[in-house]
């Protein structure tokens, strides 16, 4: 809340003419993360709370990256196929019920009875199919801040074995990328963007 009179920082610094209150409600906290680090990786979810760990994908070659969306109710992964493709799945989260968690006038939380009940979003059930990458790499998936698009990075194979080497160019900087290995170049790709 801001009473009137109330000064606005930076280099405007207005009044607060009438008194302004917001209110706004967050989510649940809860930290996804990959686990191990040192093999094929699967996706875990922690409720930092609680300390309770809850297992979301059973890749046998692992989970390569992942991403939410803005709500933290969807996840959508990739995953390393057969034969070196790759996939890109999706979890859908059910949204619990808006938090029971009550506070006093200071904005301290109250006791909370049942912290197992605590809402937010809950993961279960299998994993969509996004898109199969047959032939192909499909990686990094990042969806919109709206969750209306998904882009990927889609790298196809040529067949045999290869060294993959990319540069990110930035405008705001110069890249300069040294490959110090033999061989020949037997495939250039440039995508514009």
């Amino acid at each position: 809340s801001l009473a009137p009179g109330a000064r606005a920082g930076g280099l405007f610094p207005f009044a607060v003419r009438e008194p302004a209150a917001w209110s706004f409600q967050v989510s649940f906290p809860r930290l996804a993360y990959l686990y191990p680090a040192d093999g094929p990786a699967n996706l875990y979810l922690l409720d930092p709370l609680s300390g309770e760990t809850q297992r979301l994908t059973d890749s046998p070659g692992g989970v390569l990256e992942y991403d939410s969306d803005a709500a933290g109710s969807r996840i959508y992964y990739s995953v390393k196929g057969t034969e070196g493709s790759g996939h890109i799945y999706r979890l859908e989260g059910v949204n619990r019920a808006t938090s029971t968690h009550e506070a006093d006038e200071s904005g301290a939380a109250l006791s909370d009875e049942n912290p197992q009940e605590a809402p937010g979003v809950i993961f279960e059930g299998e994993p969509e199919l996004v898109t199969e990458c047959f032939r192909a790499s499909c990686r990094y998936p990042q969806i919109s801040p709206e969750g209306d698009y998904l882009a990927y990075e889609r790298t196809a194979f040529l067949g045999g074995e290869a060294t993959r080497i990319s540069i990110f160019l930035s405008i705001f900087d110069v890249h300069l990328q040294r490959a110090p290995l033999s061989g020949t170049v037997g495939y250039r790709s440039y995508n514009p963007g």
